[in-house]
């Protein structure tokens, strides 16, 4: 059961509302916890202290496709699973922690049986995450909903693919919510109110907000060596031991392919080591071999990219993709 003692239930807002946005700036939500971890590639510690430090706007992460589909099917995948838990639900707004005012919850239901619900809107590839178990991002936002609310367990739940729900029963587990406190209040405390940077990460939010703080501006900048000299001998080593391990890779793959001379699948026993599965398409190896087969089936023309730079040149530098070319430097 949860325990009202260990929460206050915020005024209510409407979702993107310039409330609902400074309600999510005065604390850590759930579904931020997982950045903190590092376990995801859609948010860090970074940008989270962007959003809360206010150095990006509020609704910079607001709504991307995924986001607007998961709470369009929100309500459906929390009617069918009070329905296979045979359990009426409450859906409150969000929930502050009166221990720790920073540590926010917004459960997509409060559960008759005092369980927390959770509703995932999945992609089909994450089908073997949810078998039996959930993903581990998952589990930490659960946690930390248990935290807030007190709750000794909770349901997350999984539509998958849009065609299979999975429900999964998630118990309280003492050691997951202290270490998830502590990495709260460690941010919390450390970064957002001592207002310290956290180190930027490899992830694709960090990319992506590093380019939108810093827009391409072309020209040079000037730098101290000392402020170059670290990350500069870091990127090429990375760069080289990615290279020899790649090339690794590409050996030990020809000798297994080798060895299995063609057929699906290695065994050792009953047991499969190793199974071909199906990659992307080899368009020009289709093209190349079947060129009459390629020419019924090409309905899409290929992009003029050379005219577009030649009559927009500022549009085409917009959308041309820069990467890192590191020189040797005596």
């Amino acid at each position: 059961m949860t325990n009202p003692a260990l929460y206050r239930e915020l005024p209510p807002t409407m979702h993107g509302s310039p409330e609902w946005l400074e309600a999510r700036l005065a604390g850590i939500g759930s579904s931020e916890v997982s950045a903190l971890f590092g376990l995801v590639d859609w948010d860090s510690a970074w940008t989270v202290w962007l959003r809360k430090t206010r150095r990006v706007p509020a609704g910079a992460d607001l709504d991307t496709e995924t986001m607007f589909w998961g709470r369009a099917l929100e309500p459906i995948i929390r009617r069918v699973a009070c329905e296979r838990l045979g359990l009426t639900v409450e859906t409150p707004g969000t929930l502050q922690s009166v221990i720790r005012p920073y540590m926010l919850y917004s459960p997509d239901g409060l559960m008759s049986d005092g369980g927390l619900l959770e509703c995932k809107n999945t992609a089909w590839f994450m089908a073997g995450r949810w078998t039996g178990q959930i993903p581990d991002h998952a589990e930490l936002q659960l946690h930390h909903g248990m935290y807030v609310t007190g709750a000794t367990h909770a349901y997350a739940v999984g539509l998958i693919g849009g065609n299979r729900l999975e429900v999964v029963r998630v118990d309280r587990n003492e050691r997951l919510i202290n270490l998830v406190v502590d990495r709260c209040n460690e941010f919390w405390r450390g970064h957002v109110l001592a207002d310290i940077e956290p180190p930027i990460t490899g992830t694709t939010a960090d990319r992506e907000s590093v380019d939108e703080l810093h827009p391409h501006v072309g020209g040079d900048m000037h730098v101290t060596r000392q402020q170059i000299d670290a990350l500069h001998a870091e990127y090429k080593q990375a760069h080289q031991a990615e290279t020899d391990a790649a090339k690794r890779k590409a050996v030990a793959g020809n000798q297994i392919r080798a060895l299995m001379r063609g057929h699906d699948r290695l065994l050792v026993g009953d047991n499969v080591w190793v199974a071909l599965k199906n990659g992307r398409f080899r368009t020009k190896d289709f093209r190349d071999a079947e060129p009459e087969l390629y020419a019924e089936y090409l309905t899409l023309a290929s992009l003029d990219t050379s005219e577009l730079r030649e009559e927009h040149p500022d549009i085409y530098a917009r959308y041309q993709a820069k990467s890192l070319d590191l020189k040797e430097v005596a």
